[in-house]
């Protein structure tokens, strides 16, 4: 996922980022003059900064150091809509708990997030139709979101072997692979053609029953 410090870029199902410094030294009962003795910064620039929203990362560090909390605790997401990220406006990558900074606000990545399976299908059957247009000098091309259950899938297209590769990736990092031939596995007989329908249910299938699978063991 992708946050700046006021927004998580996802295309759908869109968050804002904010600080909740103030509830965090409020259940501590300590106060921000507290927190700049620990962390050794003048107290009205510490208010300053967190009034204009844009500490550096190794501000916020020191201040959760000084709350004794992780950094991705000084922030509590609420639904509203994201803003895109500038200079100003710097931007992080969160993993497994951690935040790592990302120093060009072209680095932000959006998703498409599918929470609706009809959307998915029409995008996926799309994506192969075009694929079938496609001539053979053609440069690889693909299709990548994330499903409801935050799992990632990237759909790539070779026209010269006119091949899909699907991969989908896990919040765990575990990553499950197919492939795809249209000439050979979806192939009508007739000229070549493909079974166009055939090859886009099996695409489908292999995400959405790959998905359920997941939230199922999630449940037990």
């Amino acid at each position: 996922m992708v946050f700046s410090y006021h927004s998580l870029t996802l295309q759908e199902n869109e968050y804002i980022m904010e600080l909740r410094i103030k509830e965090i030294l409020k259940e501590k009962g300590l106060t921000l003059k507290d927190v700049a003795e620990r962390t050794g910064t003048d107290s009205s620039n510490l208010a300053s900064m967190l009034k204009k929203g844009n500490p550096k990362l190794n501000t916020l560090e020191d201040i959760a150091h000084a709350l004794g909390v992780e950094v991705y605790e000084l922030f509590v997401r609420s639904e509203e809509p994201v803003k895109e990220a500038t200079k100003d406006n710097q931007a992080f990558v969160m993993l497994n708990g951690e935040i790592f900074k990302l120093t060009r606000a072209k680095d932000v990545v959006k998703l498409p997030v599918f929470t609706d399976y009809s959307e998915l299908r029409n995008n996926l059957k799309g994506f192969v139709q075009r694929a079938e247009k496609a001539e053979k000098g053609t440069k690889p091309f693909a299709f990548t979101g994330m499903v409801e259950t935050f799992e990632v899938f990237t759909l790539l297209y070779v026209p010269e072997t006119e091949t899909f590769y699907l991969v989908l990736c896990y919040k765990n990092g575990r990553t499950l692979s197919y492939s795809y031939d249209a000439r050979y596995e979806f192939n009508r007989g007739t000229e070549g053609d493909w079974d166009t329908e055939q090859l886009y249910l099996e695409i489908r299938n292999d995400i959405e029953e790959t998905v359920k699978a997941k939230s199922q063991s999630e449940k037990e």
